[in-house]
């Protein structure tokens, strides 16, 4: 399996722990349909692909069985690891639904369609998903990615509209949180 350039990989799990001696990893689980996972070829963060050949949910968890690990020894080495996909083997997704690695790069027009930067990566805090923008001054800062915020979504076109609104300025925040 050809491991895919970075804009085209999709984070489903992470690696949280193992189960049992014979090299069984719990894995915390990304996707709407945990057991999903079983379907895709898979890659860990460090480029290794990755064969699951058999899981089940347990608890909170998924508990998998990986091809070629057979101890607590090497699936201890494996704890931490992100598991990706292609982008390409994915679904298509619903309308107001979208995957992450397909926001990021796009434009981000103000109300006015003047282009103020674009979308450098999104993250989620526990209070919901948060844009953060690479503006074109260089600057960070960050929006949450609500309707009222963001109504138009335009992945195809390359870009996305936000309403003018109350930035986070992360360089800001940052800073005081080092003091």
């Amino acid at each position: 399996m050809e491991v895919p350039a970075k804009k085209s990989k999709v984070l489903l799990a992470q690696i949280v722990a193992t189960k049992g001696l014979q090299g069984e990893l719990k894995l915390k689980v990304f996707t709407e349909y945990p057991l999903s996972i079983l379907d895709y070829e898979l890659f860990t963060d460090k480029n290794i692909p990755l064969k699951i050949i058999k899981g089940y949910i347990h608890k909170n968890v998924v508990v998998v069985k990986i091809l070629g690990v057979t101890t607590i020894e090497e699936a201890q080495d494996l704890i931490g690891s992100q598991i990706f996909t292609n982008r390409e083997s994915m679904p298509d997704t619903e309308e107001e639904t979208f995957y992450y690695v397909d926001l990021i790069g796009l434009k981000v027009l103000n109300s006015k369609n003047d282009q103020i930067g674009s979308i450098l990566a999104i993250n989620n805090y526990g209070a919901g998903d948060f844009l953060e923008i690479k503006k074109l001054d260089g600057s960070t800062e960050a929006i949450l990615f609500t309707k009222q915020n963001v109504p138009t979504v335009a992945i195809k076109d390359g870009y996305i509209k936000i309403n003018d609104i109350n930035y986070v300025d992360l360089e800001d925040s940052e800073s005081s949180n080092n003091s």
